[in-house]
C-alpha cells in the first residue's frame, strides 16, 4: 500500500496550554485545551440522527391511520427527544469531563436553567473553543495558511448573539440549531415537538 503522504494541518492549538475557565451561575469550569473539534463532530452527527429521527416519528405520526400507529410514532419522537438531549450531555461530557459533569448538572438544576440557557451555553462554548489561538506546527514552513481563518489574538472571545429580529435575515447555525432542537426535545409542559 502506498502512503498518502502526512495530511497534518499546518497549524494546531497547543494542548498542552493551561485549561481555560468560565463561569456559570457563579461556579468556575474549566476547559481543557484537548477539547476541540472532535467533540463538536460527535455531537453534529448525533443531533442530526435525532433530528432525522424525529422527522421519521413526524412522518409516522401523519400517516397513522390507528391508535397503535399514532402510539408508534409518538414513541419515536419520544425517543429522537431522548437522543437529542443524550447529544448535548455527552458534549458537554466531552468538553467538561467526568470530573466536572456532576457539578455542571447540579449548576443547571439549582439555578433552573432551561434548554435555552443549555444551548446558549453550548454556542458560546463552541465560540470559545473555535477562537482559541493556533500555532504553527514546529516542522511546517513558514507562509501564511492556506486552510482557512484561525484566531491568534488571545483576548478576542466570543460574544452573546441575539436570536434574529428580522424574519429576513437568515439564521445562523445556532439560531437554526436551537429551533431545529425545539421541535424536538421535552419542553416543562410535555414534549414540544407533540403541539
Amino acid at each position: 500500500m502506498a502512503s498518502l503522504g502526512d495530511f497534518s494541518p499546518v497549524e494546531s492549538r497547543d494542548v498542552t496550554a493551561e485549561p481555560d475557565s468560565f463561569m456559570f451561575c457563579g461556579q468556575e469550569f474549566l476547559i481543557p485545551q484537548t477539547a476541540g473539534a472532535g467533540s463538536f463532530l460527535r455531537y453534529a452527527w448525533s443531533m442530526k440522527a435525532a433530528m432525522s429521527q424525529g422527522e421519521r416519528g413526524e412522518a409516522a405520526e401523519r400517516r397513522a391511520l390507528s391508535a397503535e400507529g399514532r402510539a408508534a410514532a409518538r414513541a419515536e419522537k419520544i425517543s429522537a427527544d431522548m437522543g437529542a438531549m443524550s447529544a448535548v450531555w455527552d458534549l458537554l461530557t466531552s468538553i467538561l469531563g467526568q470530573d466536572q459533569i456532576d457539578r455542571f448538572a447540579r449548576t443547571v438544576d439549582n439555578n433552573g436553567i432551561d434548554l435555552d440557557g443549555i444551548l446558549s451555553l453550548v454556542g458560546k462554548l463552541e465560540a470559545a473553543i473555535a477562537a482559541r489561538p493556533t500555532k504553527r506546527s514546529s516542522d511546517s514552513s513558514a507562509g501564511p495558511s492556506t486552510t482557512g481563518l484561525h484566531s491568534t489574538d488571545a483576548g478576542s472571545g466570543p460574544t452573546d448573539l441575539p436570536l434574529p429580529q428580522d424574519s429576513f435575515r437568515p439564521m445562523t447555525p445556532r439560531e437554526q440549531q436551537i429551533q431545529d432542537l425545539h421541535q424536538h426535545l421535552v419542553t416543562p409542559t410535555g414534549l414540544a415537538s407533540q403541539t
